[in-house]
């Protein structure tokens, strides 16, 4: 937890916009998630640079959306003798785009190209 979020912190200072990838899923709530989902959770949103947690484990996939942040959890590759399910991503400045192959859905996650000191500073000198 300390490396992430040192990580974290220095991605923000340089205004830089992350995804995170682990094994395990944090959210929604799942039997497969990490044991500290919370507590990793709360790190990802505090930071405020996050975009998006990419993670498999949970053969099944799953998806969900909490405090601006997108959780992407892969299908597996194991569970069908007929179907495969893999993605290729591409990421651009405003979004990341998840081509998705078999039983994995197609996805577009927006990217706020506006960062947050960056905002603060332009709500300033639009209010005067």
């Amino acid at each position: 937890m300390t490396w992430l979020h040192n990580v974290l912190k220095k991605s923000d200072k340089k205004n830089e916009k992350v995804v995170v990838i682990g094994h395990h899923p944090v959210y929604p709530a799942n039997e497969h998630n990490a044991w500290n989902d919370a507590e990793i959770m709360r790190e990802l949103e505090s930071a405020g640079n996050v975009v998006a947690y990419f993670n498999g484990h949970n053969h099944a996939g799953n998806y969900g959306e909490k405090n601006g942040i997108k959780y992407v959890n892969f299908q597996g590759m194991l569970d069908t003798s007929d179907t495969n399910a893999y993605s290729v991503i591409q990421a651009f400045k405003d979004r990341i785009e998840i081509d998705g192959f078999g039983r994995e859905p197609d996805r577009t996650i927006k990217v706020n190209t506006i960062h947050e000191h960056d905002q603060e500073q332009q709500n300033e000198n639009d209010e005067h």
